[in-house]
C-alpha cells in the first residue's frame, strides 16, 4: 500500500498509488499479476476452449513476451496481440478492455479456437492465421512469404516445442 495522489496530467478520478517508492500507478488497472496467476489463467482459459495450453503459452510468449501492456506500431493490444477489429468478432469492444489479461486471452483463445476449426488443427496454417490474417492464407493457399509471418511462426513454433507442444506444425 501506499499513498494516493494524482500525477499530473492524468485523470484525478482514477484512483492512483505509488508502491514501495517505486512510480504512481493506476491502482488495480496498471498492476499486472503475476508470471504464476498468468499462467493459471492461461491453462484455465485453454482448457475451457479446447485449445492446446502450449500453443496459446506459444502464441503469448511470441506476441508479447507476456507483457499485457503491450501495443504494436499496427494497434495489436496486449498478452495476445489482438485487433481490436478482431477482438469486436467476439464481443469485446474498445482496445481498454483487451488491457485486461482475463478479457484478452479468453478473446485470444476463442479466436485461436476457431482458427483450429477452420483449418482442421492445422498449426501451421493456425499460426500464419493469427499473425497475417484468413484472408492471406487463404489467397495463397497457405503459401504466406511475408517474412515477418514466417518468422512470428518459426518464434511461435519454438516455443510451442520448449512448452511441451507435441503436435505437427508442418
Amino acid at each position: 500500500a501506499g499513498e494516493r495522489s494524482p500525477s499530473p496530467g492524468t485523470d484525478s478520478k482514477v484512483p492512483r498509488v505509488q508502491l514501495d517508492g517505486g512510480p504512481v500507478v493506476n491502482s488495480c488497472a496498471e498492476i499486472e499479476p503475476s508470471r504464476t496467476k498468468l499462467d493459471a489463467m492461461i491453462d484455465r482459459t485453454a482448457k475451457q476452449f479446447g485449445v492446446e495450453r502450449a500453443l496459446v503459452r506459444a502464441v503469448i510468449a511470441a506476441e508479447s513476451a507476456y507483457d499485457a501492456r503491450a501495443v504494436s506500431r499496427v494497434g495489436a493490444v496486449g498478452l495476445m496481440q489482438l485487433m481490436p477489429a478482431t477482438a469486436a468478432d467476439y464481443g469485446v469492444s474498445g482496445s481498454d478492455a483487451l488491457f485486461d489479461p482475463e478479457t484478452n486471452v479468453k478473446t485470444g483463445v476463442r479466436h485461436l479456437k476457431r482458427l483450429l476449426d477452420k483449418y482442421r488443427n492445422d498449426y501451421g496454417r493456425v499460426i500464419m492465421a493469427y499473425n497475417a490474417g484468413e484472408g492471406v492464407v487463404d489467397r495463397t493457399n497457405s503459401n504466406v512469404t511475408y517474412a515477418e509471418t514466417l518468422d512470428y511462426t518459426e518464434a511461435v513454433i519454438g516455443h510451442y516445442r520448449s512448452n511441451g507442444g507435441i503436435q505437427p506444425t508442418e
